[in-house]
């Protein structure tokens, strides 16, 4: 998500590409340890992987038409992202602390 806002420099769309790449190999793997960690013996661990993944999948789908709402606002893609990535630390920070 910081690497995002330099996305007009051609050279930074490698790292863009392979960590994009790596973050959706690991959340595929992540899921389903997760599932399996927290829920001891897992109930029905279909149902809940597939609602993990709903929640992960709309969101994707989604994401196209909330970043054009957003772009109203800061007008270029640079300021968007720049806007994303700040959130995005803060969550992180939040997620840390709890």
């Amino acid at each position: 998500m910081g690497l995002l806002p330099f996305i007009g420099w051609l050279p930074s769309a490698i790292p863009i590409v392979v960590l994009l790449g790596a973050a959706n190999g690991m959340s595929t793997l992540a899921r389903a340890s997760i599932v399996s960690d927290y829920l001891r013996p897992p109930p029905l661990p279909g149902s809940i992987s597939g609602a993990i993944a709903l929640g992960a999948n709309g969101a994707r789908a989604l994401a196209p038409i909330g970043s054009s709402v957003l772009l109203l606002g800061p007008e270029s893609y640079e300021r968007l992202f720049g806007i994303l990535a700040v959130a995005l630390l803060l969550v992180s920070v939040m997620v840390l602390l709890d």
